[in-house]
């Protein structure tokens, strides 16, 4: 499995999304309402949160994409690796400025921030991605 699929279809919630204005998509990578559609999450961006399962292009000059996002469910998200980034196993999870999961630290971060959980298994320092229950606080 790779970051922007999904774990277990069983419990997953989609829904039509539409890309911000001229504005690209990634695979696995958070995603936040900004203005007029979906981007990649900033850091600390409160939610709600999404996550595509597929790359989407750019339209041109003030058109938007629509696609198919994830809004709750198991699935596998991108991991900013290296830099002391390990996310322990049974632990919150929040989107760094680039889109990718980091480690939510209570008592700093914001509740809202909160992009999903993990489960019995986190992530390693070294590792790119991250089986994330999105959606679930």
């Amino acid at each position: 499995m790779t970051a922007g699929d999904v774990i277990k279809a069983v419990e997953t919630v989609w829904e039509d999304g539409l890309s911000k204005t001229n504005t690209a998509i990634t695979k696995g990578l958070v995603l936040a309402f900004d203005t007029d559609g979906l981007e990649s999450a900033g850091a600390d961006e409160p939610g709600p949160h999404y996550m595509s399962e597929e790359d989407v292009a750019a339209g041109g000059a003030g058109v938007q994409t629509e696609f198919k996002v994830v809004k709750r469910g198991w699935v596998k998200l991108s991991k900013a690796a290296g830099g002391g980034t390990a996310i322990p196993a049974y632990s919150y999870v929040k989107s760094d400025a680039n889109g990718q999961v980091v480690p939510f630290v209570p008592g700093t971060d914001l509740a809202e921030e909160i992009v999903g959980y993990t489960g019995a298994v986190g992530a390693a320092d070294a590792d790119t991605e991250c089986a994330v229950f999105l959606g679930g606080r």
